[in-house]
């Protein structure tokens, strides 16, 4: 769906996880978006070319939500130095 296989997905998930857990350690407001889902959108940005707007709206945020999870998951992602991406 995404152009991704699911064995990368899972260890884009296991580095994002690790690097929220660590971000969030103490409590806090509860998050608008799973991690899951903030990768999820972040790809679907990547492949599918569509608005932040529509992308909210897919999970109820706002565009300014949608901005910040697809900055954070590309910056986590290039930092972490496992995967190669362009930018």
């Amino acid at each position: 769906m995404f152009g991704v296989k699911i064995k990368t997905i899972y260890k884009m998930t296991e580095i994002l996880e690790k690097e929220y857990s660590e971000m969030h350690k103490k409590s806090g407001s509860p998050p608008k978006m799973s991690v899951e889902d903030k990768l999820y959108a972040a790809l679907k940005y990547l492949r599918e070319y569509r608005t932040m707007e529509q992308i909210g709206g897919d999970y109820g945020v706002s565009r300014s939500t949608i901005c910040g999870s697809i900055q954070w998951v590309e910056n986590t992602l290039k930092q972490d130095g496992t995967f190669d991406l362009l930018g």
